[in-house]
């Protein structure tokens, strides 16, 4: 167990595709985990102008984090 670094050259059987984008997006689905909790902690007052935009990314990585995770 530990970190593996999986590497494909252009002869990349689908197993060893199969593994490096499991680590991809698993990698992803992490950064994303982090990046969204640490951006609510900039949230702009309900009355802000930046506020609607700040809605969508929030739900935007909500949700691309969501999907990812599967």
């Amino acid at each position: 167990s530990g970190w593996v670094w999986y590497e494909c050259s252009y002869e990349c059987d689908l197993q060893a595709l199969a593994k490096k984008m499991h680590a991809m997006i698993g990698g992803l689905a992490t950064v994303l985990a982090i990046l969204n909790p640490m951006i609510a902690l900039a949230r702009p007052a309900p009355d802000s102008s930046t506020r609607p935009f700040f809605n969508w990314l929030h739900w935007g990585l909500g949700l691309g984090g969501w999907d990812v995770r599967v």
